[in-house]
């Protein structure tokens, strides 16, 4: 089975974990978890759920663009 890792973020990189693994033979995409501290901006967004949640949602959507995807082909969380 082919297996492609996209490139992690600096932040990634300090967690050694890519955020997402695509899989041919049919094509899956496998996505890594994520967090959000601070939002698109750099503002902190610890103690703020709310915030976290939607980062958190954008930076999911932006690594399955990265994969040619996008929210909408979420199969399950």
């Amino acid at each position: 089975m082919k297996k492609t890792f996209l490139e992690p973020n600096e932040l990634q990189k300090t967690r050694a974990f890519s955020p997402a693994v695509i899989t041919e033979g049919g094509r899956i995409v496998w996505l890594a978890g994520q967090v959000a501290m601070a939002d698109a901006n750099g503002k902190d967004i610890r103690g703020d759920f709310e915030a976290q949640t939607r980062r958190v949602f954008e930076m999911l959507g932006e690594t399955m663009k990265r994969a040619g995807g996008s929210l909408a082909d979420l199969v399950t969380m």
